[in-house]
C-alpha cells in the first residue's frame, strides 16, 4: 500500500492544476471585457451560432518589445455569431465578475485593422479602441461582412 502514496500525492497535485486551470481568469481580459460590456452589453441571444468555440485575443496591445505588460491580451473562448446588425460575442468561460457575458456590437463599431494569413486584427469601438484578434476563418467573415456594412451597395 505505500507504493501507492506517491501516486496518490501526484493525482491530488494534477486535479489542484487542473480546478486551478478552469477557474482562472486573467485580469486584463476582464478588465478589457468589462469596458466592453459597459458599451455592448445585451440580455437577448444572436439567432444562431456560426462560429463555436473560437479562441479570441481581446485587449489593447498584443505584447512585442515596447508595450507593457498590463496591455497586453489574453485569449479566451466565445461562441461568434454574424448577421445584418453586427458582431454577437458569447463568453464560453467562467462568468466574468460584474459583467456580461454577452456583447453585442453593431457592424459600424468593428474595424478591421490587418491581417498575416494567420491572424485578422480588428478594433472594437470604446473610449480607448479595444483590439481584438482571431484566427483566419472567422477573421475573414468578419472582414468580409464588417466591410459590406460600412459600404452597403446603393441600388439607386
Amino acid at each position: 500500500m505505500e507504493y501507492l502514496q506517491p501516486a496518490m500525492q501526484v493525482l491530488f497535485i494534477l486535479g489542484l492544476v487542473l480546478v486551478a486551470a478552469l477557474v482562472f481568469q486573467p485580469k486584463s481580459f476582464v478588465g478589457q471585457w468589462r469596458r466592453l460590456s459597459e458599451l455592448y452589453e445585451t440580455s437577448n441571444n444572436p439567432r444562431k451560432i456560426s462560429f463555436p468555440d473560437e479562441h479570441i485575443l481581446v485587449g489593447k496591445g498584443f505584447g512585442g518589445m515596447w508595450s507593457k505588460r498590463s496591455e497586453v491580451a489574453e485569449f479566451a473562448k466565445f461562441d461568434v455569431e454574424l448577421d445584418e446588425e453586427g458582431l454577437w460575442l458569447l463568453y464560453d468561460g467562467p462568468p466574468p465578475e460584474k459583467c456580461s457575458p454577452r456583447l453585442f456590437v453593431p457592424g459600424t463599431h468593428v474595424k478591421y485593422v490587418k491581417d498575416n494569413q494567420k491572424q485578422y486584427d480588428f478594433l472594437i469601438h470604446a473610449d480607448q479602441p479595444i483590439r481584438i484578434r482571431t484566427g483566419p476563418v472567422l477573421g475573414e467573415a468578419i472582414k468580409r461582412k464588417m466591410t459590406a456594412a460600412a459600404n452597403p451597395i446603393s441600388l439607386d
